[in-house]
């Protein structure tokens, strides 16, 4: 397994003679020779991120066992042998044998990692850039209502910002790559991300469909004279008394409007919100649904990617 950034230990040997050694990916994998021709070995080994010519792993499929088949090849006679794909060809009945990080590869692929946490830098402006958990899984992952996102660096999960026509922007934060805040819930990873954007994306369905069941489908300001951004005739119903609505005579009424911390409104989405979480942690066939494309790699070893091993 190779991960970006990350130390790569491989040799490989024969017990013939070959002196024109070729990787695959000699642009970023130099082997060093160790003095015989028929042995090569190399050590800390960096693949660097910033050294990928015209940022050809920036596409979430280009890793994993795709572009991960190592192949050394050895030009003897002016006739090249590949001696590490499959089937394995024998130079002189004697093949290469190849591993990395311990393993031998020979007929094995070696499949390609990202640095979970690290910033993408590899496109675009290092200073706008963005981690690679949030560049890579919005790529892949059904971002519902939130296809209008930024990642904003804090501690958080995640916060829905809706204009009056009910458009809008999400911006995710870290704790989105990292573990569900809901008692119960022991998801992680792209699992949390996949539970955060169904949850914000629900904030924008919640007034879309109030304001089509009490008005004509977008915000009317007369029929909200309180301005809390709730219709007054769903505050005035069992449901929305239930929830401790109530039509104020001022505006804005601070006390129903959402994002004030312990407001009816706040409580009254997020409660919604989150049950749509929990339904996607209980239903592990959607919420594992997008887990063969997650290569990232944490090097702290707590939050990994789904296909690491």
């Amino acid at each position: 397994m190779v991960v970006i950034d990350d130390q790569i230990n491989y040799k490989s040997n024969s017990t013939i003679t070959c002196t024109n050694y070729k990787w695959a990916y000699k642009s970023y994998w130099p082997l060093d020779d160790n003095g015989l021709g028929h042995n090569k070995i190399g050590t800390n080994l960096i693949i660097k991120s910033n050294q990928i010519p015209n940022a050809t792993l920036t596409k979430f499929n280009s890793y994993g066992p795709k572009n991960g088949i190592v192949i050394l090849s050895c030009f003897e006679r002016n006739n090249k042998l590949n001696v590490s794909t499959y089937p394995i060809v024998n130079v002189m009945l004697n093949p290469l044998r190849i591993y990395i990080s311990k393993r031998y590869m020979g007929n094995y692929k070696s499949y390609i990692y990202y640095q979970k946490n690290d910033l993408n830098t590899t496109t675009g402006n290092p200073n706008t850039a963005t981690p690679n958990w949030f560049y890579y899984w919005r790529k892949f992952v059904d971002m519902k209502n939130c296809f209008d996102n930024y990642y904003n660096a804090g501690n958080s999960w995640g916060k829905t910002i809706l204009n009056a026509d009910f458009s809008g922007y999400t911006v995710f934060s870290d704790k989105a790559s990292e573990v569900n805040d809901i008692p119960g819930i022991l998801d992680q990873g792209i699992h949390v991300f996949h539970e955060v954007v169904v949850h914000e994306s629900e904030h924008y369905d919640i007034y879309r469909k109030l304001w089509t069941k009490f008005g004509s489908g977008s915000y009317d300001p007369n029929k909200d004279l309180d301005g809390d951004f709730f219709p007054d005739a769903f505050e005035l119903t069992v449901d929305g008394v239930k929830a401790n609505f109530s039509v104020k005579n001022y505006s804005p009424d601070l006390q129903d409007k959402f994002g004030i911390k312990n407001s009816n409104g706040t409580i009254f989405e997020e409660s919604i919100c989150k049950l749509q979480e929990i339904n996607l942690s209980n239903n592990r066939l959607q919420l594992e649904k997008f887990d063969m494309d997650d290569w990232s790699f944490d090097r702290s070893g707590q939050i990994q990617g789904k296909n690491w091993k």
